[in-house]
């Protein structure tokens, strides 16, 4: 099973071929009118634009050449999502699409999920930043949640496949930028909410507008699930008509609420929680932490409101795996514990790092930050990893085109003096791995977060192949 190598509309040269609709967005960095030549030279035969958009000499000449028909909208990227549903076949309209929206947890919710919904019995599809699925065929992703163009076709193929169920994370800025315009969903969960993207939103309340637009999706009767312990979410839940709500603490208004628990950083997750009146007991052995368990309950809120028995989901919930790039543990010689994360802000840190402190005495962290994403959180990062480990050893993480000099010194900003001598800086991502693990002791436990599941870096316009998966393999043999 393969994406179809051209599409029928797109706004991507790489996807065009012939008889496709191109439609030219100007973005953040590129314009897409820059690339209607090539688009042409490619095969499309119709070409959108910006009403106001102002086409060269040149470009206007390749139309009349190509014969080629020109189309101006009011918003380009409105009318690539309207004509991508359109030439697909509607297939959103087709398939019943749960969405997970949130500053964490989405990929572990989206992958919980999509688990139950298989082991009910169901042919899911998933569309998650690690990997999109169709069955048992995977497909790289280069968003959280793609353009329209490829969504569209994606679905199209969920269609033809068979699919009933189709789980995605569902970005902020897909939101804001009319990436899913053309669906509608049959639930949604909101996992959380926190500081995040402010390369993109100037405001946390702007950003949370944007988040909040999840529930103009939700179809007249679907349920929007999340947990009133959480400020920010329980804003939303208090004027949404469907909500559906979950509690790890004290909310006894709450759906589902958690009775009683093992103590919590340490141990698998192993709960009690009482569903509208019934209690049951949770065992979910492969995931830790309190951030896993509202991940947990609050999947179970979402399948349970669907339909589904409670006895059955938690059924499912026994034989979950993990997900890669999460809390992903590989065990080294000496007794040393590696943790490839994909963390890369605030909350996922102090998430992790309350969990995995209890379980060493000697804790290394390395990681960097993102180049040309959030600047104001990479002091704050610093500042948590100064406080919770023992060496901290500051990295390249993508850095784009920013100079990864200015990055570290931004995180820098956030470690006091005091804690200047835990600090090392090595920009090569690899050395400070291999660094790292000769300062390890028996029983360190060596955190490696950012990247995750990703197998690249990002220098300047090039991506480069890196997997950390390999060295710590590497390690293994050492």
């Amino acid at each position: 099973m393969n994406m179809p190598a051209v599409f029928p509309v797109t706004a991507h040269t790489q996807y065009v071929g012939p008889g496709s609709t191109f439609v030219a967005i100007k973005g953040f960095s590129r314009d897409g009118l820059d690339y209607i030549i090539p688009a042409i030279h490619a095969g499309a035969t119709t070409i959108v634009v910006d009403v106001q958009a102002q086409l060269t000499c040149q470009i206007e000449q390749a139309l009349i050449d190509y014969n080629v028909q020109l189309k101006r909208v009011d918003n380009t990227r409105r009318a690539l999502s309207s004509l991508s549903a359109q030439a697909a076949g509607y297939p959103a309209q087709k398939l019943k699409i749960i969405g997970v929206t949130g500053t964490k947890g989405k990929t572990t919710s989206v992958y919980l999920l999509e688990h139950i919904y298989r082991q009910l019995g169901y042919k899911v599809a998933r569309m998650s930043t690690v990997k999109n699925k169709i069955g048992d065929y995977e497909f790289s992703p280069s968003l959280t949640t793609p353009q329209p163009d490829y969504l569209h076709q994606f679905l199209a193929l969920c269609v033809s496949s068979g699919t009933q169920i189709v789980i995605m994370e569902i970005a902020a800025q897909a939101l804001s930028l009319d990436r899913v315009a053309d669906i509608t969903l049959d639930a949604a969960l909101f996992t959380n909410f926190d500081m995040e993207h402010g390369e993109f939103y100037s405001t946390l309340d702007d950003y949370f507008k944007a988040k909040s637009q999840i529930v103009h999706l939700l179809k007249p009767t679907a349920q929007l699930v999340g947990s009133h312990d959480f400020h920010w979410v329980s804003k939303l839940l208090q004027h949404s008509k469907c909500a559906r709500t979950y509690t790890a603490t004290n909310d006894m208004n709450a759906v589902v609420r958690v009775v009683t628990t093992q103590p919590i950083n340490t141990n698998p997750i192993m709960l009690t929680i009482n569903v509208e009146g019934a209690e049951y007991t949770i065992n979910c052995p492969s995931l830790v932490g309190m951030h896993n368990i509202y991940n947990v309950i609050g999947v179970i809120t979402l399948v349970s409101g669907l339909g589904h028995e409670v006895d059955k989901i938690i059924d499912g919930l026994r034989s979950f795996k993990s997900v890669p790039g999460r809390m992903e543990r590989y065990q080294l010689p000496d007794n040393i514990t590696a943790i490839i994360d994909y963390a890369h802000n605030p909350s996922s840190f102090a998430s992790l790092f309350t969990t995995v402190r209890l379980l060493t005495p000697h804790l290394i962290v390395v990681f960097g930050a993102g180049g040309g994403r959030d600047k104001l959180k990479r002091p704050v990062m610093g500042a948590l990893a100064a406080q919770y480990a023992d060496i901290v050893i500051l990295t390249n993480d993508n850095p784009r085109t920013e100079d990864p000099m200015a990055i570290v010194q931004d995180i820098m900003a956030g470690i006091g003096a005091q804690d200047h001598k835990k600090v090392t800086i090595e920009l090569d991502r690899e050395r400070a791995i291999r660094y790292a693990h000769t300062l390890c002791q028996p029983g360190s436990f060596l955190l490696l977060l950012g990247k995750g599941p990703d197998e690249y870096q990002i220098m300047g316009d090039c991506k480069i192949d890196f997997s950390e998966v390999e060295i710590i393999k590497q390690l293994t043999l050492l």
